[in-house]
This record gives structure tokens, C-alpha cells and sequence, in this order.
């Protein structure tokens, strides 16, 4: 059971946090993976970036916004655990992830457009 003042995990049997003395709820669980957990007020809020790399994947280049697409599913999954130091990771392999994916998906316009003009300059000799 997870405290929703402090997010600390405690033992199910606890009626109270052993972190903070907040009641606990008795309902108080991690949210089901891919769902966001609510706010613990007091940690700081972590991105998963999970809008960027659905986008990237319509977008720029798929194959390297897919492994973006996990690890922002897994900084819901851990935040809801109350692990903030694998949010946290996952978080910055998501980052890195969907930056990637826009590098060559970018690279890959610029020698697209070069092919194309390269082409059309080579009929017209």
C-alpha cells in the first residue's frame, strides 16, 4: 500500500504511513500500468514524454520512437509503484529516445530533399 500524502510504500496491514503518520486509504494501490498515477504533493513531477513519441512515430522516423513509447509507459508504471528513481530513468530513456528518433527522422528529410533536387538538376542536363 503506497501513501498518498508522501507517496511511501508501507505494509498492507498499516492503518497510518510510517513516513508522514498520514491515514491511509485502504484502496490506496498502484494505478494499473499505462494509466498515470495522481500527484504526490511534494515529489517532483516526472515527464514520460509518451505525446512526443506518439507523434514522432506518425511523423519522423517509427523505428526509433517505438522504444520511446515503452519507457514513457514505464514512467507511469513505476511512478505508480512509488519508484521515483526508475520513473526518473525511464523518463530519461524516453527523452533520449524521442530525440533520437527526430535526429534521423530529420537527417532523413534533408538527404530525401537532396536526392530529389540532385535529380531534377541531372534530367535537365
Amino acid at each position: 500500500m503506497y501513501c498518498t500524502s508522501c507517496g511511501t510504500r508501507n505494509e498492507e496491514s498499516a492503518s497510518h504511513c510510517a513516513n508522514c503518520g498520514s491515514p491511509l486509504a485502504t484502496l490506496a494501490s498502484a494505478p494499473p500500468r499505462g494509466e498515470a498515477p495522481p500527484p504526490v504533493p511534494g515529489k517532483p513531477a516526472v515527464p514520460n514524454y509518451l505525446t512526443h513519441a506518439v507523434v514522432l512515430t506518425i511523423c519522423c522516423c517509427w523505428p526509433f520512437s517505438l522504444p520511446a513509447i515503452y519507457a514513457a509507459a514505464d514512467v507511469n508504471f513505476h511512478l505508480g509503484a512509488g519508484d521515483l528513481a526508475r520513473a526518473q530513468e525511464a523518463s530519461r530513456r524516453a527523452k533520449k529516445w524521442c530525440w533520437v528518433s527526430f535526429g534521423v527522422g530529420i537527417g532523413v528529410w534533408i538527404l530525401y530533399a537532396i536526392v530529389i533536387v540532385a535529380a531534377g538538376l541531372l534530367e535537365n542536363l
